[in-house]
């Protein structure tokens, strides 16, 4: 089976091209109108499905500071070199 590419015209090229661009710029203008929208909410905090899978896989870490607190200092120096560094 042998496929048969016939080249595009010019005007036929112009027409795709501007019919592209129509179906694109609605798109287009939504995904910055939501970018621009959530950067005005200043929304910092992560979605609440998320706050809750970290604190639900977060319990183990959780519970060996409390057994162990000298983590505490080594996560606290930890800190302190990396924000030298």
């Amino acid at each position: 089976m042998q496929i048969i590419v016939e080249p595009i015209s010019k005007r036929n090229c112009k027409s795709l091209s501007s019919q592209f661009q129509k179906e694109t710029e609605y798109t287009i203008t939504q995904a910055i109108a939501s970018q621009e929208d959530n950067k005005r909410k200043n929304n910092w905090l992560p979605p609440p499905w998320a706050i809750a899978a970290m604190v639900v896989l977060g319990f183990n870490e959780f519970m060996t500071l409390l057994r162990n607190p000298l983590w505490l200092l080594v996560i606290f120096v930890s800190y302190l070199l990396a924000k030298a560094l």
